[in-house]
């Protein structure tokens, strides 16, 4: 994919166009999205680090979040 269309795709969920997102091995490290409410993590790991850090994309305190 190109980085552009990349950008375009986040650029969408951010401002609530898109719903859903669904990456491999992309939005890992680096990336942060408070909108985000839901995680499906179907990523096998023994690593707690990396666990906590993945489980970490949809749990931040964010302003407005009910849940």
């Amino acid at each position: 994919m190109r980085d552009s269309t990349r950008k375009d795709i986040l650029h969408e969920y951010e401002h609530g166009d898109m719903d859903v997102l669904c990456a491999c091995d992309l939005l890992n490290e680096g990336w942060d999205s408070p909108k985000t409410e839901i995680l499906f993590m179907a990523r096998p790991t023994m690593s707690k680090t990396l666990y906590m850090q993945q489980l970490g994309r949809g749990m931040r305190l964010y302003k407005g979040r009910k849940d």
